[in-house]
């Protein structure tokens, strides 16, 4: 009776069927550290950002004091070879933004930037710091659930 129920809430809800759990991983600004928009599917229904950076030899620690500028790393270990590079963030649908590219098309400004996509505007100035909680897709991408600005905890 109760493995039937729960199947039915599932069902209803699939999203907390798949929901991933989230790690905190802190990123340290640096002029090496790219941001990219793309489209997140081959329709082209809703676009993402992405943050390429370098991974940290060491474990961030909990206010992110192993990490050398444009890194980042969990903050028990630093990311594994297997692990990538690369954090993204859908852009909500329905979101109204501008986006100023350089001639790489990486981008430079991220506006409004008053926004929780603010990292792509922090994480371009050194020794600025962002949390972000992700989890491996396993599709060469970690996926941000949630992130502020700074490298402590944040209290709900």
């Amino acid at each position: 009776m109760h493995r039937l129920f729960l199947v039915a809430i599932l069902a209803l809800f699939p999203t907390l069927a798949s929901a991933q759990q989230s790690f905190r991983i802190i990123c340290k600004g640096g002029a090496n550290m790219k941001v990219r928009i793309s489209p997140g599917d081959a329709q082209n229904s809703y676009q993402k950002l992405g943050l390429f950076f370098t991974k940290s030899r060491r474990a961030a620690g909990q206010k992110g004091a192993g990490l050398a500028n444009g890194t980042c790393a969990w903050i028990d270990r630093p990311l594994n070879a297997q692990e990538p590079d690369i954090l993204a963030q859908d852009i909500r649908k329905g979101f109204q933004y501008k986006v100023d590219l350089d001639a790489s098309k990486h981008v430079v400004r991220f506006t409004p930037t008053n926004s929780w996509y603010n990292w792509a505007n922090v994480l371009r100035v050194p020794g600025k710091y962002w949390t972000f909680y992700a989890y491996n897709t396993n599709q060469g991408e970690l996926r941000i659930t949630r992130s502020y600005e700074g490298n402590g905890v944040q209290i709900d």
